[in-house]
């Protein structure tokens, strides 16, 4: 437990820290990817620690309101709404695979991002549905890419960490 606290908080720093920086990486009109929700939705696709993942992306949501955002506690509120949803369809699905992984990943950044227009709408926000629809259909595809990416990444770590505990184990017997 305090090992996911400890990789946890250094990952996620790095998504925080990272996010400003890739704006200027990748020229798609400004739209990045959302670094804190891929990170956090792969690491529930991928692993079993779902609330600590949740817990930390909300945390790193209210920083990155805080440091970038116009509202604060927007991005928490959606990035709640979103990985809530996202758990409850993880404890329902029987399989776990890269494809219904990358279909959770469509569906994340989509709720994500008609709940933070929501919330800014409330807040007085004067942004359009439609231009929130563009908006996420290209930040779907570049989401999609990063969220691949971890979830492979910790998929295969995950893998290989179960095998070697499994004949680690065995040879003990």
């Amino acid at each position: 437990m305090m090992n996911n606290v400890r990789n946890g908080l250094i990952t996620f720093s790095a998504a925080f820290i990272l996010q400003p920086f890739i704006h200027n990486l990748i020229p798609l009109r400004g739209w990045t990817p959302n670094l804190v929700l891929c990170l956090a939705a792969a690491l529930i696709c991928a692993t079993e620690e779902s609330g600590i993942w949740l817990a930390f992306g909300m945390l790193f949501a209210l920083f990155s309101d805080f440091a970038f955002g116009l509202y604060t506690g927007i991005g928490m509120g959606a990035i709640l709404v979103s990985l809530t949803i996202l758990i409850l369809l993880k404890h329902f699905l029987v399989e776990a695979n890269v494809l219904m992984a990358a279909l959770m990943s469509v569906m994340t950044t989509w709720v994500y991002n008609f709940v933070y227009w929501l919330l800014a709408k409330a807040a007085g926000n004067m942004a359009r549905l439609s231009a929130m629809a563009e908006m996420t259909i290209i930040q779907t595809v570049v989401n999609l890419l990063f969220f691949m990416i971890i979830y492979v990444v910790v998929s295969r770590w995950i893998h290989k960490k179960r095998k070697w505990t499994f004949y680690f184990r065995q040879s003990r017997l």
